[in-house]
């Protein structure tokens, strides 16, 4: 799960858990969610769907909830909210699929704050990666990927790639040998040692290193304009700043 957040607005990437806890702990209010992208169908990315719309409802969220990801994500995201029987549920806010076509440069959304396109990557099911451009800087996302082109078209430029260990040959090493690897997929950005973690994702949020590339699953992603200290702020599981990358 990752929230990005800039300028009092936020979204989220994926539901793996209990979302709305992990939303709590990073200090976001979980009925302000202005979205949700799901970057592909697997249980580890989209199991607390069905959770996070009741907690949703209970905590009072009435406005529609719009949803994006690859078409196949959302239809087993819908299918399991379907299975529960939620016609007596008054005010259950309504669920908005936008399917996110699997093209370089597809366009996810854009408001006020974010402007977010996606681009497949390499994953045994339809996946995609993002990237994310918000208060003067961006962030790429890989989502879970193999090593694949479309990851360097989507870094491109940016502030900061964060990576997941989907295995691979850039994402299932360690070391420099790793970071080599993947400074190739985001020349711009300044590679710094991923922090392998033992913990599953399900357990809560992770520190992302903010100027450069990254692994492990980062919980919050808060996002400064250039004129701040700090490119990226990150927020782990106490709601605490970690503070400016150095």
């Amino acid at each position: 799960m990752l929230a990005f957040e800039c300028e009092g607005r936020f979204f989220l990437v994926d539901c793996g858990a209990d979302a709305t806890r992990e939303m709590v702990r990073a200090g976001l209010d979980p009925t302000e969610v202005a979205a949700i992208v799901l970057t592909h169908e697997h249980p580890d990315h989209i199991s607390g769907f069905a959770l996070l719309i009741e907690k949703l409802w209970l905590l009072g969220r009435r406005a529609p909830l719009p949803i994006f990801g690859p078409e196949s994500a959302l239809r087993v995201a819908e299918a399991c909210f379907g299975v529960y029987t939620t016609d007596k549920w008054d005010g259950l806010p309504e669920r908005i699929y936008h399917p996110v076509p699997p093209e370089l440069g597809a366009p996810v959304f854009r408001d006020e704050t974010f402007t977010v396109t996606a681009a497949p990557v390499e994953h045994p099911v339809p996946t995609i990666g993002l990237r994310v451009e918000a208060g003067g800087r961006t962030v790429a996302y890989s989502a879970d990927t193999a090593q694949h082109d479309n990851v360097a078209r989507l870094a491109a430029g940016a502030d900061v790639l964060h990576r997941e260990p989907a295995g691979g040959p850039c994402l299932s090493g360690g070391g420099g040998r790793d970071r080599a690897r993947c400074r190739r997929l985001a020349p711009g950005a300044r590679p710094r040692p991923a922090r392998r973690h033992g913990r599953r994702a399900e357990r809560g949020p992770r520190r992302l290193p903010r100027d450069g590339v990254g692994g492990g699953r980062p919980a919050h992603s808060r996002l400064r304009p250039p004129a701040s200290s700090a490119s990226a702020r990150l927020v782990g599981a106490t709601g605490r700043s970690r503070g400016p990358a150095r």
